[in-house]
């Protein structure tokens, strides 16, 4: 692969996590990729099938590379890092890791030594709710990289879609670009909490709300944004634009696209008054390309509740299966569906986790087509103790139905630590366990834990990405570096 330009454009397209996840053979062997957006591309992963540096029996001899303070966020808002390689830049040729900071920065580090080549500051908005909290947001969402044109997308907390130059964070001509409609904007009670999703020409954002109640008037949406013209070409509203509030897409990774992108999958939050499970409210929908509703369903649940659908649904298809979809919910289910017969009902639903009120099950699930496994973190034991807080691995029959095939407590029994969703590369499982604040590799197959970070500065609530042989994982305000062969 040929470098980029200044502008940051490479020569030649690089081959993203999905397509390599279909190659195999000597070629692919000593393969680097790109980590554009959250997941590693627009069917949100997690899966690195490239990775051939780090494997269980290297990774125990991990080491430190190095630690920076990437800067000031908001709460817990902790968000995945993209990775790009060799771009160049006005001060040198860079693997850059691009950290999004909810305090309102995106910046661009030097992956190898964890310098700061380029920082570029958005300014926060000041969000009030009508039960008088205030919130101070730069940022909401990991950031999705346009490696063919070298830029990279943010949305703002005052609805403003960023597109900075990648080589430089200089913001690209024609931007920002405002792309919340006009009633949510005026309510100021929606946020943007997802990576926004990249086909094409087509930028797909999701939405969801900072003040839920009553009486902050707030639409989840998704928004389908043309790059090329610059304009939103349609909208998405769960719940309509009308009455009913509510219909949130909670999920860090948003909407998860087919690899053809001919469909587009996201899970919803409830709606607002009681019953909170109206309409399309805490469902998984399916939706085409130009975002009409091919199909929506969803678990009968408490219908007073606050038992919203936090994922991102997980696309896999394990050897023998049809393609399928599973979607974690705050009742402490996984939902497991036929992505050919959505409309038809689930295939299988678990109870991983005790919901409860606390509802932390609200991560993303990822899969590994070797073991034909699907990973989940779970923040707390099971109600009937099957479950158990910690890792779970659950693999694929015949029958195409997941049973556990192992799992390994780690961090809290709680109910602070959301679910944070496991990275898997070369049959390793990582997982990063929020208030524990420590990240931990397992075995993809046999679940024996393999290595740990130990305490790290802060929680640790986004997935660390594993590319070309090293880890990054955020802890609060820093971020930190892994890989072998340093002292």
């Amino acid at each position: 692969m040929s470098d980029r330009t200044e502008s940051g454009v490479r020569h030649r397209m690089a081959l993203p996590v999905a397509l390599l996840a279909g190659l195999s053979g000597p070629a692919m062997a000593q393969a680097t990729i790109d980590w554009p957006t959250f997941g590693g591309s627009a069917q949100r992963s997690g899966y690195n099938a490239s990775e051939t540096i780090l494997s269980p029996s290297t990774v125990p001899h991990l080491r430190l590379h190095w630690r920076a303070k990437a800067g000031p966020v908001y709460g817990h808002n902790i968000f995945e890092p993209s990775l790009l390689r060799q771009v160049k830049t006005p001060s040198g040729t860079f693997d850059l890791l691009l950290m999004t900071l909810s305090g309102g920065a995106v910046t661009a580090l030097d992956a190898a030594t964890g310098k700061t080549v380029w920082s570029t500051g958005i300014i926060p908005t000041r969000i009030t709710c009508p039960d008088g909290t205030s919130s101070v947001i730069g940022i909401g969402e990991p950031a999705t990289v346009d490696v063919d044109h070298g830029r990279v997308f943010v949305v703002d907390a005052g609805g403003m879609l960023h597109a900075l130059a990648l080589a430089t964070g200089i913001e690209m001509a024609g931007y920002p670009i405002e792309v919340i409609d006009t009633g949510n904007l005026a309510a100021a009670t929606w946020v943007h909490f997802a990576s926004p999703t990249l086909l094409g020409s087509n930028l797909y954002i999701a939405t969801a709300a900072h003040c839920e109640s009553r009486q902050a008037p707030y639409h989840g949406q998704v928004i389908q944004f043309s790059t090329v013209t610059g304009t939103v070409l349609h909208r998405f509203y769960p719940m309509g634009n009308g009455a009913v509030l509510g219909g949130s897409f909670w999920g860090s990774g948003g909407i998860a696209a087919e690899p053809d992108g001919s469909h587009l999958w996201g899970a919803t939050g409830n709606s607002l008054p009681p019953p909170q499970n109206t309409g399309n409210a805490e469902k998984v929908v399916q939706l085409d390309a130009n975002l009409n509703l091919v199909a929506a369903d969803g678990p009968v649940l408490n219908p007073r509740g606050d038992l919203d659908f936090g994922s991102t649904p997980l696309l896999f298809q394990p050897t023998g299966c049809p393609p399928m979809l599973a979607a974690l919910n705050k009742a402490g289910l996984l939902v497991v569906y036929n992505r050919g017969s959505l409309g038809s009902g689930a295939t299988q639903t678990l109870s991983i986790s005790d919901g409860g009120g606390s509802g932390r099950l609200i991560g993303m699930a990822a899969f590994d087509p070797v073991t034909n496994a699907v990973y989940v973190g779970n923040p707390q034991d099971s109600a009937d103790g099957v479950y158990r807080h910690g890792l779970l691995a659950l693999q694929a029959d015949a029958s195409c139905q997941l049973s556990l095939l192992w799992q390994q407590t780690f961090g809290d029994d709680g109910r602070k630590s959301p679910s944070v969703p496991p990275t898997i590369a070369n049959g390793v499982v990582w997982y990063s366990e929020g208030l524990s604040a420590q990240l931990a590799a397992f075995d993809a197959e046999s679940g024996k834990p393999v290595w740990s970070s130990g305490p790290l500065k802060g929680v640790t609530m986004a997935p660390p990405i594993v590319v070309n042989g090293q880890v990054f994982v955020q802890g609060g305000e820093w971020i930190y570096a892994y890989g072998l062969g340093r002292k």
